[in-house]
């Protein structure tokens, strides 16, 4: 009796997590410009009202829930230990059918999908050699690149040769590409985690601008919104940024941009270094040059992790 028990119970257990791989899991967070995150099938997760209420969790069931107030949400990775957290006032939290998000990329060998402001690209090919069996080329719009060819595969950024540990940690400077790719069918799961030193720009700063060592304290405000593909937002002086760009190849990470006011143009470059900034400023009309340094006045409000750690189907 006792042995048929055990086997009912193994039998619904696998029935459930068959049932529970079914779905993945997407979130939309429209507080953040209509920002997508999505985890693979499988993945636990509950979504808390504002009081505690658990109203959705994890099945295969595909559902729905629309945000209009303050929802939590806990997300419990595979490869993590700890949960991401997401406070969500805008959006909405999707089970969505892995199948439907399969067939609607087969018409296509060529994928794209962009999350968070990088763009992931890949080319999924037939094996030439073994029968069954699937090749990719997967690109990052931040230059990472992964190729699979009959069980062999190389990571590169620019010129140089990435390491990869495991199947597949991929270590850049620009941070971690987690992927998992399956040569029996083609899917590809991944997820990028930024460098912490190119995200520790974001933010505001309160630099001191004054024109001498011996000068009275003088501090304006530079506030860096955003850095997508390296590309640097915000404003500084009260002056919106342009032509803002980042450098993460060398030891420090280090920014330049342009301001203007109604009679100059303004030439800033710098680097931040144990969480300060160095920077100098050029104006060529002015004929002047000034060095200055910052330290951070507040840092961009993150109500997710999700916001910088994503995990996104593409096959």
């Amino acid at each position: 009796m006792k042995t048929k028990i055990l086997t009912l119970f193994l039998v619904l257990t696998l029935a459930w997590i068959g049932n529970a791989q079914k779905t993945y899991l997407k979130i939309t967070n429209s507080e953040i410009g209509e920002n997508v995150i999505m985890y693979p099938p499988g993945t636990e997760f509950e979504l808390k009202t504002k009081e505690g209420y658990i109203i959705f969790k994890n099945s295969g069931d595909e559902g729905i829930v629309d945000i209009t107030e303050k929802h939590t949400l806990y997300v419990y990775p595979s490869w993590k230990d700890s949960a991401d957290v997401f406070v969500l006032i805008d959006g909405k939290v999707e089970k969505v059918l892995t199948s439907t998000y399969q067939d609607s990329h087969k018409k296509s060998e060529t994928n794209k999908l962009k999350n968070n402001g990088v763009t992931a690209s890949s080319i999924v090919t037939d094996s030439k050699t073994l029968e069954g069996k699937k090749n990719i080329e997967f690109t990052l719009s931040n230059g990472i690149t992964f190729n699979y060819t009959d069980g062999l595969y190389s990571a590169t950024l620019g010129d140089k040769n990435l390491t990869i540990k495991n199947k597949y940690l991929i270590y850049s400077n620009l941070g971690i590409l987690k992927l998992s790719f399956n040569p029996s069918n083609g899917e590809v799961w991944w997820v990028f985690e930024a460098s912490k030193t190119q995200n520790n720009l974001l933010g505001e700063w309160k630099i001191d601008l004054r024109p001498t060592p011996t000068s009275p304290e003088y501090f304006q405000t530079l506030n860096i919104t955003k850095i997508e593909d390296k590309v640097l937002e915000g404003s500084f002086y009260g002056s919106p940024i342009k032509s803002g760009f980042i450098n993460t190849e060398w030891e420090k990470t280090y920014f330049s941009f342009t301001t203007s006011d109604a009679s100059n143009d303004y030439y800033h470059s710098g680097y931040i270094l144990d969480g300060k900034l160095y920077g100098i400023s050029y104006c060529p009309n002015r004929k002047l040059t000034a060095p200055w340094t910052g330290k951070i006045k507040a840092l961009i409000k993150k109500e997710a992790n999700g916001f910088l750690f994503y995990y996104s189907p593409l096959i």
